[in-house]
This record gives structure tokens, C-alpha cells and sequence, in this order.
């Protein structure tokens, strides 16, 4: 009984690793990054893995996003951030994957005709919210973040995790953002791992392409920049991972991104690319990511609608 016991544990442990609930998140901007946006103050990637430099920029935004891979799995995900009402910014996220997976028939008890593939659909499930305060006109920033995932299959087994992450941001000369945060902390789901962000970019609202394309609004749009991130496995003690992406508007409608990140944990190199056609209040992206593999070229593509709102609706009205 103890034998079968432990067998049984094993099978469970080889479909589901703690590495099978991570979700990236998948919004715009970060798949065309390579997820290299931690520190973009006009991605919603920092709601989950750098919430502190939520606060560092005021903004208001909605996006939601689809993507799918060649095997026609899907995922989506909506999201959204307000930190326009003072130096409190909150950011929420939902995430839904749905994945077939192959399996090792040789842990499974029983039999199967010869040639025949065992597969198992899984649905994996993100959602949670994080919160950043900003100090000295916002300047410096901490944030936090609580995020819960759950995986449920066609073979009955669920799995549940909760992710806690904490972060601190800076921000230099209206150019510069920097963060660094604990990501799951707990060590409950992808393991922890310290992580690093800086971004060069305008921020300042009266850049070039704010006067050349804009009215006078209180919204922010990314007038193009450069950054680098970094992670360290604290559960592996080794490199996570590093990579080097940016942002370019080619006019006042369209932007291109791209970015390059080496995963040192999967041993894979992806690279992502992306486009936006954009109207400062609403745009449309479309994004795809490449992972070379021995097999061939693993790639995935994301469609996405942004809404950039305004704060204006929300100031007190004078009294008449």
C-alpha cells in the first residue's frame, strides 16, 4: 500500500511541478518584450511582478488580451491599474490557460494500444490584485502583491498555490525607472527569485510626441525607451534569467516593440516582437513570441485592446 502510495505521489508530481502553475502574464507590450517590462510604465506586466512602479507614474488603464499557440491551445487574460487618485496605485489581474499536455504513459497504471498518445486537458487559472505607494512626489515607491492560482484536469487532479510578491521602485530625472522585487515570496509556486528592472524612456508629459500627437490630457503613453531585466532563483541559487527589450512610436499611430530574453532555468532563448496602432485613448496590438527548440520553432501569438483613461471624470466638481 505504501508502494503504490508513493507511486502515485510520483505521477502526480511528474504532471503537475510547482513550474506547471506559473502563468507570464501575457498582456500587450510584455509577449512582444519577451516579458521584459517590468519597469514599463505603459505595461500591466508590473501588476504582478514589480507592483512598486505602479505608483511611480499616474495612469489609468483597462487592457484585455488573447492569445494562442500552434496546437490552437488559448489563454486569456484582462487586467487593469488606477494610479491617478494620489500616491496609492491598485492594479488587478485574471489570467485562464487552457493546455493539452502529453504524458509518460510508463507512470500511468493500466494499458493503451500501441502507437496511441496519453493526453490531459488542464485549465489554469490567475487572479489576484497588488497595491504600490509612492513617496517624495512620487520618486520612490514599495509595493505588494497577492496573487492565487489553481489548475484543474480531465484526470481529477487540482492544485491550488498562492503567490505573495513584494517590491521597492525608483524614479530619476523623470527618464528612469528602476525596480527590484521578491517574487513569491512564500516559495509556494514558481519558486522565489529575486528580480530587476530599469527603463530609460520619457516620462515627462511635455515630451516631443506628447506635443505633436496629444491635446492637453493627464494620460500617459510611452514616447519609446530601453530596458533590462535580471532575475535570480533563490530556490536554485543560480541565474534566472536576463534580457534586454524597447519601445519605439514610429508616429503618432503606430509603435513597434521588440526584446530578447535568455531563460537560464529552461535553458531557452526567446525572442518577441510586437506592434500597436494606436489612438493615445485606445489602442490595438498584436505580439508574437519565438523559442528556438530541437524540434523546431516553438511560437505563440496575442492580440490585445488597451483603454487608456482619463482621471478628469474623477476630480471633485466645484460647487455651484
Amino acid at each position: 500500500m505504501y508502494s503504490s502510495l508513493r507511486r502515485t505521489i510520483f505521477v502526480l508530481c511528474a504532471i503537475y511541478s510547482p513550474s506547471a502553475l506559473a502563468l507570464d502574464g501575457n498582456f500587450a507590450l510584455d509577449m512582444g518584450m519577451a516579458s521584459i517590462s517590468r519597469a514599463h510604465a505603459d505595461s500591466l506586466l508590473p501588476v504582478r511582478r514589480m507592483p512598486s512602479t505602479l505608483s511611480l507614474i499616474p495612469r489609468y488603464q483597462v487592457e484585455g488580451a488573447a492569445y494562442l499557440y500552434p496546437s490552437l491551445d488559448w489563454g486569456a487574460s484582462i487586467g487593469a491599474a488606477d494610479s491617478t487618485q494620489g500616491p496609492v496605485a491598485l492594479g488587478l489581474v485574471y489570467q485562464r490557460e487552457s493546455l493539452q499536455y502529453g504524458l509518460d504513459s510508463s507512470l500511468l497504471p493500466g494499458w493503451k494500444l500501441p502507437g496511441e498518445e496519453v493526453e490531459q486537458l488542464s485549465v489554469h487559472s490567475l487572479v489576484g490584485a497588488s497595491m504600490g505607494i509612492s513617496f517624495l512626489n512620487r520618486s520612490l515607491s514599495l509595493g505588494v502583491g497577492g496573487f492565487y492560482f489553481g489548475t484543474a484536469s480531465d484526470l481529477n487532479v487540482l492544485t491550488h498555490a498562492f503567490e505573495l510578491n513584494l517590491s521597492m521602485g525608483a524614479k530619476f530625472a523623470d527618464q528612469v525607472i528602476l525596480g527590484v522585487g521578491l517574487v513569491d515570496a512564500l516559495d509556494a509556486v514558481d519558486g522565489s527569485s529575486l528580480e530587476f528592472g530599469v527603463r530609460w524612456g520619457l516620462l515627462d508629459a511635455s515630451g516631443p510626441l506628447w506635443k505633436r500627437c496629444m491635446d492637453d490630457s493627464d494620460v500617459y503613453y510611452s514616447s519609446g525607451g530601453l530596458e533590462v531585466d535580471a532575475g535570480y532563483s533563490l530556490r536554485d541559487g543560480v541565474p534566472a534569467f536576463v534580457g534586454v527589450a524597447g519601445d519605439l512610436p514610429l508616429d503618432c499611430y503606430v509603435s513597434i516593440r521588440g526584446g530578447y530574453q535568455r531563460d537560464f532555468l529552461a535553458q531557452d532563448n526567446i525572442f518577441g516582437a510586437g506592434i500597436s496602432f494606436d489612438q493615445i485613448f485606445s489602442a490595438i496590438g498584436y505580439d508574437v513570441q519565438l523559442i528556438p527548440a530541437e524540434d523546431g520553432l516553438e511560437h505563440r501569438h496575442l492580440v490585445s485592446f488597451r483603454f487608456r483613461l482619463s482621471a478628469k471624470p474623477f476630480e471633485p466638481r466645484p460647487n455651484l
